[in-house]
Protein backbone atom coordinates (compact mmCIF):
# COMPACT_ATOMS: atom_id res chain seq x y z
CA UNK A 1 0.00 0.00 0.00
CA UNK A 2 1.03 3.56 -0.72
CA UNK A 3 1.44 5.70 1.67
CA UNK A 4 -0.72 9.14 1.89
CA UNK A 5 1.44 11.73 0.71
CA UNK A 6 1.91 15.05 3.68
CA UNK A 7 0.59 18.27 2.71
CA UNK A 8 2.93 21.02 3.70
CA UNK A 9 0.63 23.57 5.46
CA UNK A 10 2.20 27.16 6.04
CA UNK A 11 1.74 28.75 9.39
CA UNK A 12 -0.74 31.27 8.66
CA UNK A 13 0.91 33.09 11.38
CA UNK A 14 4.33 33.02 10.04
CA UNK A 15 3.92 35.51 6.68
CA UNK A 16 6.42 37.29 4.76
CA UNK A 17 5.51 40.88 5.00
CA UNK A 18 4.02 42.27 2.01
CA UNK A 19 6.23 44.88 -0.06
CA UNK A 20 4.06 47.57 0.50
CA UNK A 21 3.64 47.07 4.29
CA UNK A 22 7.49 47.13 4.20
CA UNK A 23 7.14 50.15 2.38
CA UNK A 24 4.57 51.86 4.19
CA UNK A 25 6.46 50.78 7.92
CA UNK A 26 9.53 52.87 5.92
CA UNK A 27 7.81 55.76 5.26
CA UNK A 28 6.25 56.10 8.54
CA UNK A 29 9.68 55.73 10.06
CA UNK A 30 11.62 58.02 7.76
CA UNK A 31 8.28 60.70 8.66
CA UNK A 32 8.82 60.29 11.81
CA UNK A 33 12.43 61.16 11.58
CA UNK A 34 11.92 64.34 9.25
CA UNK A 35 9.58 65.46 12.37
CA UNK A 36 12.44 65.60 14.67
CA UNK A 37 14.45 67.17 12.64
CA UNK A 38 12.34 70.00 11.77
CA UNK A 39 11.84 70.36 15.68
CA UNK A 40 15.39 70.82 16.19
CA UNK A 41 15.72 73.57 13.36
CA UNK A 42 12.55 75.41 15.06
CA UNK A 43 14.28 75.19 18.11
CA UNK A 44 17.80 76.24 17.26
CA UNK A 45 16.40 79.03 15.09
CA UNK A 46 13.95 80.30 18.27
CA UNK A 47 16.56 79.67 21.18
CA UNK A 48 20.01 80.37 19.76
CA UNK A 49 23.08 79.59 21.68
CA UNK A 50 24.34 82.59 23.61
CA UNK A 51 28.38 83.08 23.21
CA UNK A 52 30.04 84.57 25.84
CA UNK A 53 31.67 87.56 25.05
CA UNK A 54 35.76 87.93 26.17
CA UNK A 55 37.59 91.16 26.02
CA UNK A 56 38.40 92.42 22.96
CA UNK A 57 35.85 90.39 21.14
CA UNK A 58 33.07 92.48 18.64
CA UNK A 59 30.81 93.88 21.00
CA UNK A 60 32.60 94.41 23.69
CA UNK A 61 33.41 97.92 25.59
CA UNK A 62 37.02 98.50 25.10
CA UNK A 63 38.64 102.13 26.83
CA UNK A 64 40.31 104.28 24.07
CA UNK A 65 41.08 107.02 26.49
CA UNK A 66 40.57 110.72 26.55
CA UNK A 67 38.95 112.09 24.03
CA UNK A 68 41.71 114.94 24.00
CA UNK A 69 44.14 111.59 22.84
CA UNK A 70 42.29 112.08 19.33
CA UNK A 71 43.35 114.86 17.33
CA UNK A 72 40.36 115.98 15.03
CA UNK A 73 40.83 114.07 11.04
CA UNK A 74 42.88 111.54 12.97
CA UNK A 75 42.09 107.99 12.46
CA UNK A 76 43.44 105.55 14.98
CA UNK A 77 43.93 101.95 14.90
CA UNK A 78 43.03 99.41 17.54
CA UNK A 79 44.42 96.11 17.26
CA UNK A 80 42.88 94.29 20.28
CA UNK A 81 39.55 95.43 19.36
CA UNK A 82 40.09 94.55 15.25
CA UNK A 83 38.73 98.14 14.06
CA UNK A 84 39.87 102.03 13.91
CA UNK A 85 38.23 104.85 15.34
CA UNK A 86 38.11 107.84 12.96
CA UNK A 87 37.94 111.51 14.54
CA UNK A 88 35.87 113.68 12.55
CA UNK A 89 35.97 117.03 11.67
CA UNK A 90 33.18 118.13 13.77
CA UNK A 91 34.31 116.54 17.17
CA UNK A 92 32.58 113.36 16.49
CA UNK A 93 33.66 109.81 16.35
CA UNK A 94 33.32 106.73 13.88
CA UNK A 95 34.27 103.53 14.80
CA UNK A 96 35.37 101.07 11.28
CA UNK A 97 36.34 97.49 11.41
CA UNK A 98 39.57 96.37 9.86
CA UNK A 99 38.18 94.17 8.06
CA UNK A 100 36.71 93.64 4.39
CA UNK A 101 33.57 93.19 4.03
CA UNK A 102 33.46 90.86 0.85
CA UNK A 103 36.91 89.22 1.04
CA UNK A 104 37.38 89.26 4.60
CA UNK A 105 41.32 90.95 4.14
CA UNK A 106 42.39 93.47 6.82
CA UNK A 107 42.18 96.91 5.63
CA UNK A 108 45.07 99.29 6.20
CA UNK A 109 45.34 102.71 6.65
CA UNK A 110 47.08 105.06 4.85
CA UNK A 111 48.65 108.33 6.42
CA UNK A 112 50.23 109.29 2.96
CA UNK A 113 47.29 109.03 1.04
CA UNK A 114 44.67 110.03 4.22
CA UNK A 115 42.42 107.02 3.27
CA UNK A 116 41.77 103.01 3.97
CA UNK A 117 43.16 100.76 0.91
CA UNK A 118 41.49 97.45 -0.02
CA UNK A 119 44.74 94.86 -0.99
CA UNK A 120 42.52 92.80 -2.01
CA UNK A 121 40.54 95.20 -4.19
CA UNK A 122 43.65 97.49 -4.92
CA UNK A 123 41.34 100.46 -4.28
CA UNK A 124 40.94 103.48 -1.75
CA UNK A 125 37.74 104.24 0.23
Amino acid sequence: MSRPKKQHKMNETHQIPARRSFFSILWIGLGIVAFFEFIGVVTAFLFPRKKKATTGDFGTIIDAGPVEKFLKESVTAFIRGKFYLCRLEDGGFLAVSRKCTHLGCTIPWSDKEKKFVCPCHAFGI
